[in-house]
Formats: C-alpha cells, sequence, structure tokens
C-alpha cells in the first residue's frame, strides 16, 4: 500500500512538472503568435512603403529624363542661334562705331 502511494505521489509530481511545462509551451506560443503578427504588420508596412518609393524611383527617372532632353534641345537651340548671329554678322559686314550695338557673343 504504502508502495503504491508513493507510486502515485511520483505520478502527480510528474503530472504537475508536466502541467507546468505545457502552461510554459503554451504561454511561450502565445507570445511567439504575437510576434508573428506584429512582424506580419510590420512587413505590409515596409512593403508598402517599398511600392511607393518604387513608384516615387520611377517617377524621378522619367522626369530625369524630360529634362536631360529639354536641356539638350535648348542647348542645340542656343548653339543654332549663336550661328544664326555670326551669319548675321557677316552678312551685314562690319558696322561703323555710331551704328554697332555691342554683342554679349564679342
Amino acid at each position: 500500500m504504502g508502495e503504491a502511494k508513493d507510486e502515485l505521489e511520483k505520478s502527480r509530481h510528474e503530472l504537475e512538472d508536466l502541467d507546468n511545462a505545457v502552461a510554459q509551451l503554451k504561454a511561450e506560443n502565445k507570445r511567439l503568435g504575437k510576434d508573428y503578427a506584429d512582424m506580419k504588420a510590420r512587413l505590409a508596412v515596409r512593403e508598402t512603403d517599398t511600392l511607393k518609393l518604387e513608384e516615387l524611383l520611377d517617377r524621378l527617372q522619367e522626369e530625369k529624363k524630360r529634362l536631360s532632353q529639354r536641356t539638350n534641345k535648348l542647348t542645340a537651340n542656343e548653339k543654332e542661334l549663336v550661328l544664326e548671329i555670326e551669319r548675321l554678322k557677316r552678312k551685314n559686314g562690319p558696322v561703323g562705331k555710331k551704328g554697332k550695338i555691342p554683342s554679349k557673343l564679342d
């Protein structure tokens, strides 16, 4: 009878230990589930931010391309105007000091 009592007490302690282990595992599982949900929410925010930044980058690259083309066009127009001024100067010949208008290109 005493042996059975000791065995029963031993089984009760083992059961308590197992209950404690299960409780700890449940608590850890709950914590990890919360961490997972938090990380998932942060990931969603980061993905949204990444998409916005990629869209901004695309717009900026298009704007850069447009401005570069405009700069090239303005530079070409400036060269044409300078050549036209030089052509007109050669065509009209030298102008006397009284009639000469100072040029910024001179």
